[in-house]
Order: C-alpha cells, then structure tokens, then sequence
C-alpha cells in the first residue's frame, strides 16, 4: 500500500505542483521522475514478476523507441523531455500490464491523496481567507511575468492574480489552489476524485462530496464548475430513490436545470473575459491559432515541445492552454490518435450498462485537457495507458471492475 500511494502522489505533484513548476532548477523534477519509474520498476518486480508481461512490454518498447526517433528528425531541441515520457509510458505500462494487478487499485489511491489534499487545503483556505490568521508564508515567483506566489508552511499556495473581490459581503480571497500552480490545475483533479466517487466507490461519504463541491466551486475555474455541475447532477439522478418511472420523469426537469447553470457560469467568464488578454479571448485564440498550425502539418506535427511555432502564430508571447490542440499541432493526428484511441475504443467494447460510465470519463478526460496544457505529464499519461489496459481486459471478454 506504502509504494503505491507514493507511486500516485508523485503522478500528482509531478503533474502540476506549484513547487516543480516555479522551480528554476529541474534537477528535482528529474530526480523525482526518475524515482517514479523506478518505484514502478520495483512494483513489477517485487509483486507481479509476470513473463508475459514483459514480453509484451518489450515490442511496446520497440515501438516507443520508433517513435523517439521519429521526433528526432522533427525537433531536437527538446529529445530529452520526450525520452522522458516514453520511459514514463514504459514504467506505467509494466506497472499495470500484468493480469495480476487490479487496475483500479492505483485510482483508489489516487483519490485518497486527492481527498487528504482538498481536506487540508481547506483548512489553510479558511485559515488564510476567512480567519486571517496571520500564518508565516514566504514569497515565490514564477515564470517571466513573475507572478509571486505566497508558500504558506510549503505547502499551501496563494498568488495575488487570483484575488478575488466581493464588495456585498466585504471581502477579498485568493482562489484555492492548494500545492498546484494555479486554481485550473487543481480543479482538473478534484474533477476526477469526483468522478471517481460518483462511479467507483460504493459507499459512498457525504463528507468527501461535500469536500469535492466546496474545493471546485473555491477554485472559481469555469472548466471546473460546469463539469462539477454535470458530475452532481449524475450522482443525484443515480442515488434519488424512487421507481424508474419516476426517476425518467425526473432527468427532463434536471437536464434543463444543469444546462442552465452551465450556461450561466459560462456566459457569465464570456462576458467578463472577451476583451483582448482576457481568458476567454485567449482561450479561443489557443484553439483556433492551434488548429491553423495543425492544419499546416497535420500528420506528424511540428515537433514534440516546439512552442516557438504556436509563440509566432500567437504573437502575444505565450504558450497555449488548450492541451489537447497543443499536443495537435506539436505531435500530429498520430499523436491525438495514440492519446485518444482508448478512450473512443473502450466505449465500444464495454457493456451498455457501462457505457454512459466510460463517455462520461472520456469526456471529463478530453474536457479538462482542452482548458490545461497537461496532457503530457506523468497523471495523464498513466490514465492513457490505464484506459489502453481497460481496453485489452474488455477485448478479452471480460468484465472491468468498476466498483471499490
């Protein structure tokens, strides 16, 4: 249990702390990633020992090390970060590639850390926001517009861009955040611990939704909230007793319901974020200078990591947020297909009483990578490669557990 939970809390921190990523030094980074893949080598040894495993995970080798080559040839200024994700496809996949290993055992943990983590940002957001204990911080800066974040106890994470003004009641309070660099990050997590509980776990806390819905809603991320909108009403749908009759007559009026919320949250981002640097401009800009830049080298892209391209195109001196458009234009069609076929296939393979589960992971995976650029950090790129495994259990004909 002890190797597992570590496994997962460095898929999380390696995946958008604000510790690594305001970090001048990537010396940790690399040190920590390393530590991943080695502690996922060690999983496979110690507890599985599977030859076939290996076997199998030797021609997923040859193919990765096709692959890195081929990036070579496109763009060789930034080899080594790619080297780095295949190694980390390689390390996931001996981690979950054995028939021994329950899939699902590494996203309970994974909810746990993110449960502990909402439960104690919390507490440092009342602390912090409603208290205001004046609790000892330092100040950190990140990137070249400098943005200053203040570290309270290491841990919590509060930056000044993301006060929050609310004259009626007469107080300001920075966005929750928590350990990651800024509210979206944090949100795409508490996304999937929600998913997570509505569809994976039968017994079911009221205190963890509790925890998941008030950490979403602080983090005022747009992407967040509305998803955080459909997640709810699915679970209440599912967990309102009544005969199903009455439950169909049901989803009508709460259909609306949600539609409406999700369209007044948006409208309202649209309204205060159109104007030029805005979030919703540039956010549209983000998909359509992307989808230009795909178009121009569709197949193979420009080059895994060239954001100098996107950076022309754009010219507003900036990287894109969108992650999937990103991963378009650097990587091709070929790689959207790599990152996206599981999650189309396991769909089609699934039982029908399955399938609302697996669109509604594809779709909170492909939402929440289209609003942040993390789609190739070590969290998302173990949920590829655990939706492959999902695939060849459902190709064999038998059943994905889908339950604690």
């Amino acid at each position: 249990m002890l190797l597992e939970c570590t496994i997962c809390f460095l898929l999380i921190y390696l995946s958008g702390s604000a510790a690594i990523s305001v970090s001048e030094d990537a010396f940790v980074f690399r040190l920590l990633s390393v530590g991943l893949i080695g502690l996922c080598v060690i999983y496979e040894f110690r507890y599985v020992r599977s030859a076939k495993a290996m076997k199998k995970a030797l021609f997923i080798m040859i193919g990765c090390a096709g692959y890195l080559a081929l990036e070579f040839l496109l763009y060789r200024k930034t080899i080594f970060g790619f080297s780095l994700r295949i190694l980390w496809i390689l390390a996931f996949v001996l981690l979950l590639i054995s028939k021994k290993v329950d899939i699902n055992c590494f996203l309970k943990r994974i909810y746990q850390i993110i449960i502990f983590i909402a439960a104690l940002s919390l507490i440092m957001f009342f602390f912090v926001n409603i208290l205001k204990i004046d609790l000892p911080y330092d100040y950190v800066a990140h990137g070249n517009d400098l943005t200053f974040y203040r570290r309270y106890v290491g841990f919590f994470y509060a930056a000044g861009i993301y006060l929050r003004s609310f004259p009626i009641l007469g107080i300001k309070i920075f966005r929750l955040q928590s350990m990651f660099w800024e509210p979206g990050v944090y949100a795409v997590y508490l996304i999937f611990a929600l998913y997570y509980f509505i569809f994976f776990k039968e017994k079911k806390q009221k205190t963890h939704m509790m925890i998941l819905l008030l950490s979403i809603l602080l983090t005022f991320s747009t992407t967040g909230i509305c998803i955080g909108i459909g997640l709810f009403t699915v679970y209440l749908i599912e967990n309102i007793k009544m005969n199903k009759r009455s439950k169909i007559m049901l989803v009508l009026p709460l259909g609306i319901a949600t539609f409406c919320g999700i369209y007044i949250v948006w409208t309202i981002k649209r309204l205060s974020s159109s104007h030029v640097n805005g979030s919703y401009y540039l956010r549209m800009r983000d998909f359509t200078d992307g989808i230009k830049l795909i178009q121009q080298r569709p197949v193979f892209g420009w080059g895994y990591k060239n954001y100098e391209v996107f950076e022309m195109a754009q010219n507003l001196g900036r990287g894109s947020s969108n992650g999937l458009i990103t991963l378009g234009y650097t990587m091709g069609i070929f790689g959207l297909l790599i990152a996206l076929y599981p999650f189309i296939i396991s769909i089609w393979r699934c039982r029908k009483k399955e399938r609302f589960r697996e669109i509604a992971f594809s779709a909170v995976f492909i939402l929440t990578n289209m609003t942040e650029p993390i789609i190739l950090m070590p969290f998302m790129i173990f949920l590829i490669v655990y939706q492959y495994k999902k695939c060849t259990v459902l190709k064999a004909g038998k059943n994905v557990k889908y339950a604690e």
